[in-house]
Formats: C-alpha cells, structure tokens, sequence
C-alpha cells in the first residue's frame, strides 16, 4: 500500500485494459490534505491510501467486489508459452478422460 495524491477525487477502483491483462488502480480512505507547491503557495489535494498494479489473472469484479485485499498486491506476470503449453495439456488430457469415460460427446 502506498499514500497517493490527486487534484481531482479517484474512484475506488479504476481498471485499464490491455490487449492482455490489466492495470489496476485502487483508492481507498479520501482525506483532503493542503500541500505546499514548488511556488510556496497552499493547494488542497486528494490523499488516498492505494496501489497500482497489472493483472493477467484477475478480473474488474473480483477486484471491484473487495479492493482493500488488493491494496498490498504486487501484481502478477502474464503466463509464459511453457505454462501456457502444459494448461492446455492439461485441458486436452482431461477432455480426452470426459471423452472416455461417455461424460462429453
């Protein structure tokens, strides 16, 4: 979790798809603050208690459903070809075993 400033109020969650996965940014716990600017004049920001990160494995309303347990969340990497190659093993071994057994057609 990390303090983040904004002029303007966040939403709680805001999500950014990619072409794969997602950037996520959560803002939790608004409180008006004054700061001091590089002019030495006083602005009034918007603080939040939050976090950035990218998701291949998470979906918008799983995150949108409970944001605080992802405030401490580091992200995840998009799967390799290796792990993607033995999932869809997986996949085809077990559709192979429905097949089989006269569960699937």
């Amino acid at each position: 979790m990390q303090t983040m400033r904004f002029n303007l109020p966040q939403l709680e969650v805001s999500t950014y798809p990619l072409e794969k996965g997602m950037d996520v940014v959560i803002c939790q716990n608004e409180r008006k603050v004054t700061v001091e600017n590089q002019d030495k004049k006083s602005e009034e920001m918007y603080e939040y208690d939050g976090n950035i990160f990218r998701t291949f494995k998470h979906t918008q309303e799983e995150i949108s459903q409970n944001p605080s347990e992802y405030l401490d969340y580091a992200g995840d990497e998009e799967p390799t070809a290796e792990m993607t190659e033995y999932a869809n093993a997986m996949v085809d071994a077990y559709t192979e075993q429905l097949i089989l057994e006269g569960v699937i057609s």
